[in-house]
């Protein structure tokens, strides 16, 4: 039988339309550089071609959930990290995005915005997007509760068009441990040229609770794990630096050595690639195209190297890469950090957006060309006459309507870490 503290463990508030703010903010990355670990939890790591049973457990937001209030009761918490800052290459929290307070590492893109300077020197001081939650895996009982943590597009991509599709109270309330639902996630392995595949959910049902979170019939298992996480502030496992932290890594300083006066120094003002003192390239000179290989990779300590593809030197428009300069092109096949394999089906004429569609045959138009990693599929099929289509789709023409416009979140970065 519960005790009374059981019974009457702490709540917090859950609001109507709780999922808009979250999924409004992932158009579209931290190992445990900037994460401290609930002492004593374990880490679930999916395996690719395994199904898992997932209790959602909630917990009391704090001051750093942009997509809660402060007291709400709520599934996740998303973060935005940089990625190999430094010459300890550590991942810091994007305190710009996170504490909208000042941010050498988004200052230091502007200026290299301003500058023109190649893509290739900008993109690592773009902040990806990550997510930390409490789960309770029915094939993992013996662990009790873990933590999941992984890039937007491996888990909660899917689980937020599993939400948007489904107007049930029980799935949109999933993790409500008095009601809720059972989350059965099929795990895949997506090999897209990394060292190791990229594990990622594949296919998620919900399993309807007639009687709320019950740990798989064991009540006391499911009251401590209650418990529990009614004691875990998931933001109070971020590491957050400061200013002063952040710019030393930008400027290329061991971590914990002082910045000294560096005023006059001529040497600090220039832009440095990944926190490394060197001289940039002329920024007049054609960009280079990007190709960024930043995949999640399971089970990874530290991120491996990248091997650029070459790929042609074309134009830009206001030093950013056009789709000419990445290698896309109308009918080709891309990848894209969210909406996963999709097709060109549009080109703006500047090169800078196009439109394509997913395999559920879902248009999405005003995509960021550097967004997107070309997949080689062979030899590309031959288009059909132009005499044989009496106009453009409609996906296209909507395509046109929209004003044109850039952003969203850069490749897939570090997934599951050690």
């Amino acid at each position: 039988m519960a005790t009374r503290k059981e019974r009457e463990r702490r709540r917090g508030k859950r609001q109507e339309n709780r999922h808009e703010r979250r999924q409004e903010q992932h158009a579209g990355g931290g190992d445990w550089d900037c994460i401290r670990r609930p002492e004593g939890m374990e880490v679930f790591k999916p395996e690719g071609g395994e199904t898992y049973h997932i209790d959602v457990i909630p917990y009391i937001v704090g001051k750093y959930n942009k997509n809660a209030d402060v007291g709400d009761e709520y599934f996740e918490l998303s973060y935005a990290v940089y990625n190999n800052l430094g010459i300890d290459e550590k991942k810091f929290i994007a305190i710009g995005e996170m504490l909208g307070v000042r941010d050498p590492v988004a200052e230091h893109f502007a200026v290299l915005k301003k500058q023109n300077a190649e893509w290739d020197d900008m993109k690592d001081f773009k902040p990806k997007w990550r997510q930390l939650m409490l789960v309770f895996v029915h094939e993992q009982a013996e662990k009790g509760l873990q933590l999941f943590e992984g890039a937007y597009g491996t888990f909660g991509e899917l689980l937020d068009e599993e939400i948007r599709g489904e107007e049930k109270d029980y799935i949109d309330n999933f993790d409500d441990p008095d009601h809720g639902a059972t989350l059965e996630v099929r795990f895949k392995a997506k090999n897209i040229g990394q060292k190791n595949p990229w594990v990622l959910a594949a296919k998620i049902n919900f399993d309807e609770r007639d009687n709320g979170f019950d740990a798989d019939g064991n009540k006391k298992l499911a009251a401590e794990i209650m418990s529990q996480a009614a004691e875990i502030c998931l933001d109070d496992c971020l590491k957050i630096s400061d200013y002063d932290t952040l710019k030393a890594a930008l400027d290329g300083k061991p971590a914990g050595v002082d910045d000294g006066d560096d005023a006059g120094d001529e040497e600090d003002e220039k832009p440095r690639g990944r926190g490394r003192q060197r001289d940039r390239k002329p920024v007049d000179k054609e960009p280079e195209p990007e190709n960024d290989d930043d995949a999640p990779e399971p089970e990874q300590e530290e991120e491996p190297e990248e091997e650029p593809e070459e790929k042609p030197k074309g134009k830009t428009k206001g030093g950013q890469p056009t789709a000419a300069d990445l290698g896309i092109e109308k009918g080709g096949d891309v990848e894209h950090d969210e909406y996963g394999l999709c097709t060109v089906i549009r080109v703006a004429k500047d090169g800078l957006t196009v439109t394509i569609m997913d395999e559920n045959d879902t248009v999405h138009k005003g995509v960021d060309p550097t967004d997107l990693e070309p997949v080689d599929c062979g030899p590309a099929p031959e288009e059909e006459p132009e005499e044989k289509s009496k106009g453009k789709t409609k996906g296209e023409h909507a395509a046109e309507e929209e004003s044109e416009k850039t952003g969203g979140d850069e490749d897939w970065d570090e997934g599951w870490e050690n």
